[in-house]
């Protein structure tokens, strides 16, 4: 049961009538890390890599969206500890992201998206 919760506490999160396509991209990788971080052995090993193989295949056009991306930045850039994160920082290089003003940041979301 323990290396199911990450995707049942991924499913209760987008189910909740609040979730945006902002919350995709972060609950994703946070439920990828779990596994990669579960300290099992044997055959429940094996069962987090096909996991996480299972759920980067099925969230392919999601991880590497240009618009989810922006999306997910623009909902988790609020939250600092988010901002330094592994996934957060490949986030922010795939849409340049960094050290910019809200006014960059507007004209690269509608570049981003028009470009889609």
């Amino acid at each position: 049961m323990k290396i199911l919760m990450p995707a049942f506490i991924f499913k209760l999160l987008m189910q909740r009538t609040a979730s945006t396509i902002a919350d995709v991209v972060p609950n994703v990788l946070m439920m990828l890390s779990k596994w990669n971080r579960m300290e099992v052995g044997g055959n429940y090993r094996l069962l987090c890599e096909l996991l996480t193989n299972a759920f980067k295949h099925k969230f392919n056009y999601e991880l590497n969206s240009p618009v989810y991306a922006v999306a997910s930045l623009f909902n988790i850039s609020k939250l600092k500890e988010w901002v330094t994160r592994k996934g957060c920082e490949e986030l922010r290089s795939s849409v340049s992201f960094q050290n910019k003003n809200e006014t960059d940041l507007n004209a690269s979301a509608q570049s981003v998206i028009s470009a889609s």
